[in-house]
C-alpha cells in the first residue's frame, strides 16, 4: 500500500468509516513487517477488547501494520531524543518501569469487576475481608502472610514495609491481622492510586495503617525518610520480576532496624530452563532473566550484610497450588468470563497455564527466604 493511502485509511478506519479487513485487504497480509510475538500479543489483546467483532487475523494485521507506521512516525523524534530514550532504557534495566506481565493486564480493573459481581457499591465503605479472594497475587493466601508476619514478628507499634504492593491485599492484612504500619512499595502508579483507593474505604478498620507509595525497588529515594525506621520487610513474588535485583537487598539492609528481619517468596532456578521455559518466564511471567540459583542468591545477601539466611524450598507445595488454581479457573470459565470478560479471561488463563507447566517442569523454583540484619549494625 501506498503510504499516504495507508495513512488516510487509519484515519477513516479510526472514524469507524472502515473496518479493518477493508483496510489491510487478505492479500496485503503477507510480507508484514517482522514484529516481536510479546508485543504483538499485547497490542492484539488490547484490539480485541477494544473491537471484540473483529477477527483475529484482521486484529494481527492491523497491529502489525500499525506497529510499522509507528516506527516510521516516531523514527526521527527518537533520533532527536537519543538521550531520553538511553535514558528510558536504564531505567528498564533498573526495574524502574513494569515488565510485560499477563498478570499486569488492566490489574485494577479485576477488582473492580469482582467488586461488582459482589453486589459491592462503587464507591461505599468496604472490609478488607471483601476484597481478600481477589486482591492478593501470591500463593497459598493468608497462610503466607501469617507465616511472613511470625517470621517478623509483626506487632502493634511495628513498622513493615512491602516490597512491591501490587493490589495492597497483603498490606491491608498485615495491618488489621497484626495492628502494625505497614508502607507498601509498588511501581506502578495506576496501582498505587487503585489500592490506596481501596484502603481509604476500609478506613474504620484499617485507621490510616495501610499507607503506599509509588518508587523502584533498587532506587535509593523511594526508601527516603525509612532508612533505619523499618522492624521487618517483605515481598510476595515481587523480586523475580527486578533486574539488578542484587540492588535490592542493600537498600533493604539499609532501611531496616539493627535486628529487623527480612521474609521474601520468590523464584530461584533449581536447573537450566529450556528455550520454552525462558518465553513462559520472561513474555508471560515477566521474570527478568537470568534468576539466580540458591547458591548465587544466599551470597547476594550475605554480600548485602545479613545473616541468619534460611532458604527454604518450596516448589513442591506451590506447584501443588498453581496446578490447582489453573484447574478451578478453566472450570469456572463461564462465571469468570461473565465477571472480567473474555480477553481478560484469555490473558489469566494462559498466565496459570504458563505457571502450572513451569512448576511442573521441575527447573523452576520457589522459596521462602528469610533474614536478619544483625544487631550490631550500624548502616
Amino acid at each position: 500500500l501506498d503510504s499516504a493511502l495507508l495513512k488516510i485509511r487509519i484515519s477513516r478506519w479510526k472514524q469507524a468509516l472502515l473496518s479493518p479487513s477493508e483496510l489491510f485487504p487478505p492479500n496485503h497480509s503477507k510480507n508484514l513487517p517482522g514484529v516481536h510475538p510479546r508485543y504483538l500479543t499485547r497490542i492484539l489483546q488490547v484490539t480485541k477488547m477494544s473491537c471484540s467483532k473483529i477477527s483475529e487475523g484482521s486484529a494481527r494485521v492491523w497491529c502489525r501494520w500499525s506497529l510499522h507506521l509507528a516506527f516510521i512516525s516516531c523514527l526521527s523524534v527518537a533520533l532527536t531524543h537519543a538521550g531520553d530514550t538511553a535514558k528510558s532504557s536504564e531505567s528498564l534495566n533498573r526495574g524502574e518501569e513494569a515488565p510485560h506481565c499477563n498478570l499486569y493486564f488492566d490489574p485494577m480493573q479485576r477488582v473492580y469487576n469482582e467488586l461488582k459481581a459482589a453486589g459491592f457499591p462503587a464507591d461505599g465503605p468496604l472490609k478488607v475481608e471483601d476484597c481478600l479472594p481477589f486482591d492478593q497475587m501470591h500463593y497459598l493466601g493468608e497462610e503466607a502472610m501469617l507465616e511472613a508476619g511470625k517470621v517478623l514478628k509483626a506487632g502493634k507499634g511495628k513498622k513493615l514495609m512491602d516490597l512491591g504492593s501490587g493490589f495492597g491485599g497483603p498490606a491491608r492484612f498485615m495491618a488489621l491481622t497484626f495492628e502494625c504500619e505497614v508502607v507498601g512499595l509498588e511501581l506502578q502508579k495506576e496501582l498505587v492510586a487503585g489500592c490506596t483507593e481501596l484502603s481509604q474505604r476500609m478506613e474504620a478498620q484499617l485507621q490510616g495503617r495501610a499507607t503506599f507509595r509509588q518508587g523502584c525497588a533498587t532506587d535509593a529515594a523511594s526508601f527516603a525518610g525509612l532508612e533505619g525506621q523499618v522492624d521487618g520487610i517483605y515481598s510476595m513474588l515481587t523480586i523475580l520480576h527486578i533486574p539488578d535485583r542484587h540492588l535490592v537487598w542493600p537498600l533493604a539492609f539499609k532501611a531496616l532496624k539493627p535486628d529487623g528481619r527480612m521474609y521474601h517468596e520468590d523464584f530461584f532456578m533449581k536447573k537450566p530452563f529450556t528455550a520454552e521455559e525462558e518465553h513462559l518466564l520472561a513474555d508471560v511471567v515477566g521474570t527478568s532473566l537470568p534468576l539466580a540459583a540458591e547458591a548465587e542468591y544466599v551470597k547476594q545477601l550475605e554480600t548485602a550484610g545479613f545473616t541468619d539466611i534460611e532458604f527454604s524450598d518450596m516448589s513442591e507445595e506451590w506447584a501443588d497450588f498453581v496446578a490447582e488454581r489453573h484447574r478451578k479457573y478453566e472450570a469456572n470459565r463461564t462465571r469468570h468470563v461473565e465477571v472480567q470478560g473474555q480477553a481478560l479471561y484469555d490473558t489469566m488463563l494462559q498466565f496459570y497455564q504458563a505457571m502450572d507447566t513451569l512448576f511442573a517442569g521441575g527447573n523452576l523454583g520457589g522459596v521462602r527466604v528469610t533474614a536478619t540484619k544483625p544487631a550490631s549494625a550500624t548502616a
